[in-house]
């Protein structure tokens, strides 16, 4: 009789020889007509072994489960999901759709896809380097508030994607470095950012329910241009960054250091230094609250608007400059110092006249740079001869943030652009050369 171990070696052998004649059946048909109905395709052999390497696969459920199973390969789910879990599986595909879901769960699963990875649901990159340097884009499709989000989980998962980051809902950068180099990114609803590094140097231009940038340097030099609220929660979040946005909060240390921030109605500054070096035009109500929240830093009061900038904490604003007057003359500064040292070595500059330069104390405008009768610390006024208009504008340049050249906050209508029907309706290239690929098998 045979040894029990090499009865197993022989079972094991007829049953993958079995397989690969099923496979070679299955690409069979895909070659013969284009697609195959009625049945779930099942990838699980690696590289040139499977019949799913460097081919067009279409099923209505794709699974690539094997060592690098589908490489190269076009994949389209007609009616369920395309599942990438093997190691590199789907790597440099041609092109990755699914009528439902699509999840690149293996080791750099789906990346360096040549085209892009579109469903009509969800986009799920889990594994390291999964969906990273993506050529073409990835896109989440449907309606507003139906969970179609496209969920960068792993380590550098979305790094480098090339083409434009878009859900119907939410964007999640979850993972370190997980949306890193992204131009752009636009979502439905929110672009929550929880990794390190998650979306720096990356570009957001979409996002009506906010951008939250809640881990260390999540959103560093990044470009937030966005019509929703933008939240930095943590060390350094958004330092360097441009920051666009409906309201502004720096809540963590550091968090807008060193940022260019236009807030369309109000700023709120809390965390250490959190705002230190910033260049901020403000087109409603500021309050800092952080030591030295607003050190070094530079406010720009907006045409027309009527400004408050209330500060609170030790020493809040030291050294930071308000420029009190829009270039038209027809603005009210108010500048509240809470704390005895919230206003020590604050200037505010103003143009022509100092009627519409109004700060709490009252009787700082006599006592500036020194105490008041209230034993507060006064900011300096100083006029500045220089036209204010072209002042501003020579700034708003410079700093990136003139809105008449700005590319961002534009909409995208996904449900009018991309629709299962017409995703799917899109044909499949031919294999390379269907000849030589049965031949190999």
């Amino acid at each position: 009789s045979l040894h029990p171990t090499f009865t197993f070696q022989i079972a094991f052998t007829l049953a993958r020889q079995r397989r690969q004649k099923m496979e070679r059946f299955i690409v069979s048909l895909i070659v013969s007509t284009g697609v195959l109905s009625n049945a779930d395709l099942y990838c699980d052999y690696p590289r040139q072994i499977s019949v799913c390497y460097k081919t067009s696969v279409i099923d209505e459920k794709i699974l690539c489960r094997g060592f690098g199973s589908c490489v190269g390969s076009y994949l389209k789910s007609t009616s369920s999901q395309v599942l990438c879990s093997g190691h590199e599986s789907c790597r440099e595909a041609k092109d990755i759709r699914s009528a439902t879901s699509i999840w690149c769960t293996g080791d750099h699963a789906c990346e360096m896809t040549d085209g892009s990875i579109i469903a009509s649901r969800g986009v799920k990159c889990a594994g390291p380097g999964s969906c990273a340097q993506v050529k073409g884009d990835i896109i989440a499709m449907g309606l507003l508030g139906s969970d179609h989000h496209v969920e960068c989980i792993g380590y550098y998962s979305c790094w480098r994607v090339q083409g434009t980051i878009q859900a119907a809902d939410d964007i999640i950068c979850s993972a370190t470095g997980s949306c890193v180099r992204v131009n752009p990114m636009k979502a439905g609803n929110q672009v929550v950012v929880s990794g390190a590094f998650g979306a720096a140097h990356s570009t957001i231009t979409r996002a009506p329910g906010g951008v939250e940038c809640n881990s260390h340097q999540s959103c560093y030099d990044a470009e937030i241009r966005v019509e929703g609220p933008i939240w930095l929660n943590s060390n350094l979040s958004g330092a360097y960054a441009i920051l666009d946005g409906s309201d502004v909060e720096c809540g963590g240390k550091r968090s807008c250091y060193w940022a260019r921030i236009d807030a369309a109605e109000d700023l709120l500054i809390t965390g250490q230094q959190a705002a230190a070096n910033a260049q901020i035009i403000a087109y409603g109500n500021i309050e800092a609250y952080g030591w030295e929240a607003l050190l070094n830093a530079f406010i720009l009061i907006g045409e027309g608007m009527d400004t408050d900038v209330h500060l609170y904490g030790f020493y809040t604003g030291h050294s930071l400059t308000i420029f009190c007057d829009d270039g038209y003359g027809d603005v009210e500064c108010n500048v509240y110092c809470h704390g005895i040292t919230s206003c020590y070595a604050t200037t505010i500059e103003y143009a022509d006249s100092i009627d519409n330069v109004n700060i709490s104390p009252s009787d700082c405008l006599e006592n500036e740079g020194q105490l008041s009768d209230e034993g507060v610390w006064c900011p300096h006024l100083v006029e500045r001869v220089a036209d204010p208009a072209q002042v501003i504008a020579d700034l708003m340049r410079i700093w990136g943030l003139d809105r008449a050249i700005s590319q961002g906050n534009e909409l995208v209508q996904f449900e009018e652009i991309f629709t299962p029907q017409s995703m799917l309706q899109i044909e499949a290239p031919a294999p390379e050369n269907p000849t030589n690929l049965m031949a190999t098998q």
